[in-house]
């Protein structure tokens, strides 16, 4: 099992994505878990600039089926 936690840009979460595809192909893995931040906006109120680009949620959940990875991911979102 390989645990990311991914409050940086989406850049960084794809990465994370790529990490975990790599070490299922090398059968080192059989679990990857990403967690991201569910509402960025929500929770940086008072830095909204710092949220441009941020991995959230709802875009890793719409962007794993378009990118078939096809390697056991758990996605879990944070929220405040």
């Amino acid at each position: 099992v390989q645990i990311e936690a991914q409050f940086g840009k989406v850049e960084s979460m794809f990465k994370d994505f790529c990490g975990f595809k790599i070490c299922s192909y090398e059968r080192r893995l059989t679990l990857g878990i990403e967690i991201v931040i569910s509402e960025p906006n929500s929770y940086f109120k008072h830095r909204k600039a710092s949220t441009s680009g941020m991995a959230y949620f709802d875009i890793a959940k719409r962007t794993l089926p378009a990118i078939d990875l096809n390697c056991p991911i758990w996605l879990i979102g944070l929220k405040e």
